[in-house]
C-alpha cells in the first residue's frame, strides 16, 4: 500500500504497514529480553498490544501528556496523567528491578520517553 502525505506534511501508514514494522522489531525485543511492556497512552497502546501478540509479555499502561490537545502546543513539562498502582502485592509493584520495554507511537522530542524512564527509575 502506498503512503500518503497530508496537507500538513504528516505521513500516514496502513494498519498492515504498522503491523509489519512491529513484527520486524520482534528479534531485537527478544534479544533485549524484557519482563514486561509499558505502553504510553494513548498512541502507544496499539503498537504495544501488537507486539504483545508476538512476544507474549504483560502490559502496563501509563498516560503522559506533553502536548495540550486544546491549545495544540507543548506543555512546559510532561504531565503524569495515569500511572500504575505500585503498592505491595499489586502487579505494578513487580516493575521494580525488572527489565522493561517502553512503547510509544511518537518520539519526536524524547521528552515523554525520558520522563517515563526517569519516573520508572525513581
Amino acid at each position: 500500500a502506498s503512503r500518503s502525505l497530508a496537507p500538513d506534511g504528516r505521513q500516514y501508514f496502513s494498519y498492515a504497514q504498522i503491523a509489519a514494522t512491529i513484527s520486524s522489531t520482534v528479534p531485537a525485543v527478544r534479544d533485549f529480553r524484557p519482563d514486561l511492556i509499558i505502553a504510553i497512552g494513548g498512541g502507544g497502546y496499539i503498537p504495544a498490544r501488537m507486539l504483545r501478540t508476538e512476544v507474549n509479555l504483560p502490559i502496563l499502561a501509563i498516560s503522559l501528556e506533553l502536548y495540550n490537545d486544546a491549545t495544540r502546543t507543548a506543555n512546559e513539562k510532561v504531565l503524569r496523567k495515569q500511572w500504575f498502582d505500585e503498592s505491595p502485592g499489586s502487579f505494578g509493584a513487580l516493575v521494580r528491578g525488572r527489565r522493561v520495554l517502553i512503547v510509544d507511537e511518537v518520539d519526536d522530542s524524547r521528552a515523554t520517553l525520558q520522563f517515563a524512564v526517569e519516573e520508572l527509575m525513581a
